[in-house]
């Protein structure tokens, strides 16, 4: 929407409509946008469109990529020593080990 009160608009129109799961985007590149929903399955992301759609209203599926943060933690360890450090870490699956050469 180009202004907020249009946004606010179609969000009263949805809720007489019967639609509670909506949120009025306002900041960012979406702002004055209307998300109904984050979806892992393209197919509930076509349906919950479909349902919208039937409403009379005109919404775009778009797709969204997030990036998750990664850590590193760098130690050097004496390899002979045989040092476990997964024995020392909760829930080590999907924690990769390389070796590296000290310069």
């Amino acid at each position: 929407m180009k202004t907020r009160e249009d946004a606010l608009g179609v969000a009263r129109r949805l809720s007489a409509k019967g639609v509670r799961d909506y949120y009025v985007v306002t900041a960012g590149e979406q702002l004055n946008t209307i998300s109904l929903g984050l979806f892992r399955e393209q197919a509930n992301a076509e349906r919950r469109k479909a349902e919208i759609a039937g409403m009379g209203f005109e919404p775009q599926l778009i797709q969204r990529t997030e990036e998750l943060p990664v850590y590193w933690i760098d130690f050097a360890r004496d390899v002979a020593s045989g040092f476990d450090w997964r024995s020392h870490v909760a829930n080590s699956n999907g924690i990769e080990e390389r070796t590296i050469d000290c310069f």
